[in-house]
């Protein structure tokens, strides 16, 4: 299943950051990651004109989250979709408890 093809361009809704072998998405889930819940283990996504296949899914609490380990060099080019998940723990910042993160490896 195709879900999107991702802007390449920053915007208010979404965040990039970048190593050799690693993108990191960081978008809101009340609108670009809207229906990132429905993402299942095999989907294909597309980015920058590439395909990537969906690795894996993980909900984890916010204050758990190990960035050195997300943004780890890879063995294959990677892109990685970060959005909030959980209970509402702010509602003027829209945070939320957990956030929802998912892998896909380039095909």
């Amino acid at each position: 299943r195709d879900l999107h093809s991702f802007p390449t361009r920053r915007s208010s809704d979404l965040s990039y950051s970048t190593t050799p072998s690693k993108t990191l998405i960081f978008g809101h889930s009340s609108t670009v990651f809207n229906d990132l819940k429905s993402v299942s283990i095999n989907d294909k996504i597309t980015y920058n004109d590439e395909t990537y296949r969906v690795t894996d899914i993980v909900e984890q609490e916010k204050s758990k989250i190990k960035m050195s380990e997300i943004l780890a060099p890879a063995d294959k080019k990677t892109i990685i979709l970060m959005t909030c998940s959980g209970d509402l723990i702010n509602a003027t910042s829209g945070d939320h408890t957990h956030r929802l993160i998912i892998t896909a490896e380039l095909e």
